[in-house]
């Protein structure tokens, strides 16, 4: 039940079964379990990091508080530019991150903006939604509640 209460998608669904884990048996979710959950890590300034409901709709870059993005940064530099050699120069890295990597960079941009090459995933979803964001009128929104949400009707 925990591992499904991971990744439950909906407001609703994420509240019943935290509902269940709370009401179930001490002997498969002990008290203190429950009481360090509610404690810890259900607050809203918390929860909005850890659950699948606050992370709907969002690309990779936003709320990130890890390092994995520096990582993963860190292992193209090493792989793709400096051929996964140890230990360069500070002079020899500066060199590499402007006559290499910028280009690289730059060249890929201006491959992507003129079509020959496709954009990364990101700038994919973006320009999808602007294209679906065209065909949306005034009359097809309808507000809810003034101060959180728009529907598409």
């Amino acid at each position: 039940m925990l591992q499904k209460w991971l990744w439950v998608t909906t407001d609703k669904e994420f509240d019943e079964l935290w509902v269940k884990i709370r009401l179930s048996n001490p002997d498969s979710v002990p008290r203190s379990f429950v009481e360090y959950i509610e404690a810890e890590w259900l607050p809203d300034h918390w929860r909005i990091r850890w659950s699948a409901v606050a992370q709907q709709g969002q690309n990779i870059y936003e709320r990130v508080d890890t390092n994995m993005l520096i990582e993963a940064w860190h292992h193209v530099l090493k792989g793709k530019f400096l051929q996964g050699k140890w230990n360069q120069r500070a002079d020899h890295l500066i060199c590499i991150l402007i006559r290499n990597v910028e280009l690289h960079y730059k060249t890929n941009y201006l491959w992507q903006e003129h079509g020959l090459e496709g954009p990364n995933l990101e700038l994919q979803q973006h320009r999808n939604i602007q294209k679906q964001a065209q065909n949306i009128t005034s009359q097809g929104i309808q507000v809810r509640n003034p101060c959180i949400c728009f529907i598409l009707v």
